[in-house]
């Protein structure tokens, strides 16, 4: 009576053991030509850290040694566009954010690559750039 249970219980555990292992064995399901971790998306950590490492804060933005003139052109095109063009000097492609500072002086005209020197003369307190 013994041996028979001894080999009753003896199976049992072989036939939980090759259930547990076909359930453990990695199968990746696949979808449309792509397997299932190909198909996830990225987690909302690693998402915000690919938006910082596209996006840079310039404070008192310069050019030349100056500090960048609020508007494009001279009394034209002023704030988005001449942060626009500061971005894409910087290698990225437009300004996210952006605040004025008013009465600097002396500012860099980036469109009209001169100086404005006067005391009317606004510049950027920063770009935020993406």
């Amino acid at each position: 009576m013994r041996k028979k249970s001894m080999m009753i219980y003896t199976g049992a555990f072989f036939v939980l053991v090759g259930l547990m292992c076909s359930q453990s064995q990695e199968r990746p399901m696949v979808t449309a030509g792509k397997t299932e971790k190909e198909q996830k998306a990225p987690s909302v950590s690693s998402a915000a850290q690919v938006v910082k490492a596209v996006q840079s804060t310039f404070n008192a933005p310069e050019i030349e040694g100056m500090r960048l003139d609020w508007c494009l052109h001279f009394g034209r095109q002023c704030g988005k566009p001449a942060a626009d063009r500061y971005c894409a000097a910087k290698g990225l492609s437009a300004a996210v954010k952006w605040r004025v500072e008013e009465g600097i002086g002396k500012t860099y005209i980036i469109g009209d690559k001169k100086v404005c020197s006067a005391r009317y003369c606004d510049g950027f307190k920063f770009i935020l750039c993406r």
